[in-house]
């Protein structure tokens, strides 16, 4: 069906990058095996992140955009949950054990 990343990093500040407190196993539910691994954060890891959106937030980047420009923004995460439902169902159903029709509508209630 579909590959998995072995590793799946945290995104912070604008970069892609380990977890300072190591990783996490990812397993499949139904049965038992590991699929993957994710960044564990820290508390460093989640300040970094905290202060960053409110640089962004106190930046007024996002409060000075038009409605209209921010509700296009929010369109187009929707849009991309959309064009990629097959295989986030998938990948939700490997890691959560829930059928694909339920994580089906699971992404398309986000996307929505």
């Amino acid at each position: 069906m579909f590959e998995i990343k072995p590793y799946w990093q945290n995104y912070i500040d604008g970069a892609w990058v380990d977890g300072g407190a190591g990783r996490i196993d990812v397993t499949d539910p139904a049965t038992g095996n590991v699929i993957a691994q994710h960044a564990l954060a820290d508390a460093g890891d989640v300040d970094r992140a905290v202060m960053a959106a409110r640089r962004v937030h106190i930046s007024g980047v996002l409060t000075d955009m038009r409605p209209i420009e921010r509700g296009r923004m929010v369109q187009a995460m929707g849009r991309f949950l959309t064009e990629h439902r097959e295989r986030l169902a998938y990948l939700l159903s490997r890691e959560q054990g829930k059928p694909i029709w339920e994580s089906e509508i699971e992404i398309d209630g986000a996307a929505l």
